[in-house]
């Protein structure tokens, strides 16, 4: 940060943006103390379909928020019980998803809590048939493979997420990787630990 302050010009500003709802690197208590806090209220949900929206309402402290996009199809909870079935349950979905439903494997982001979680579920670095990259390594035929924390800030259409047991129970973590879907949402492992871990009523 200081080497940022030395970048301004005398009347120059920063400005730091973050949303508490997605702090999920625990960094926030490394901003300077004397940081003038302007909190500013998002009431209009513009990235998720009406259906994305309902789910990870339940993983949300804040104001209330509008959606205003398409109704959308339904998330889908696929319930697997080992790693080996999430993998299993995962590559299936994968080719459903673009055999049958015709959607590009660059349209595809699978998310998962931890570099191991990501070794298990693809230690051929594969799936589905077609090659995984990272976030910051994109190409036309590849699916996208990597950790909730690296794809913050990010989105794309079809987003499958690894529920392990190192994303139950992280709040944060859990809304951070719901809300990177725009229109097609799909949760597969500990189901139940996923909905226990939403903010109780």
């Amino acid at each position: 940060l200081s080497s940022l302050n030395k970048m301004l010009t005398p009347a120059g500003v920063l400005r730091i943006f973050f949303d508490s709802n997605q702090s999920v690197y625990n960094s926030v208590n490394l901003l300077p103390r004397d940081l003038q806090v302007s909190p500013v209220k998002l009431s209009l949900n513009m990235r998720n379909t009406r259906r994305i929206f309902t789910v990870i309402q339940d993983y949300y402290r804040g104001s209330s928020m509008r959606p205003i996009g398409p109704e959308g199809i339904d998330v889908e909870w696929i319930e697997a019980t080992s790693g080996q079935k999430i993998r299993y349950e995962i590559n299936q979905k994968i080719l459903h998803l673009i055999h049958e439903e015709r959607v590009s494997p660059r349209d595809i982001t699978v998310l998962a809590a931890t570099g191991r979680d990501i070794e298990e579920i693809a230690p051929d670095k594969r799936l589905g048939g077609h090659d995984c990259c990272k976030a910051d390594e994109t190409g036309p035929n590849n699916i996208v493979l990597d950790t909730v924390r690296r794809f913050k800030g990010l989105e794309n259409r079809v987003v499958i997420i690894a529920a392990t047991s190192g994303l139950v129970g992280d709040r944060e973590l859990i809304y951070v990787g719901l809300s990177r879907a725009r229109a097609h949402l799909i949760i597969i492992g500990d189901i139940t630990g996923i909905h226990n871990s939403a903010i109780a009523i």
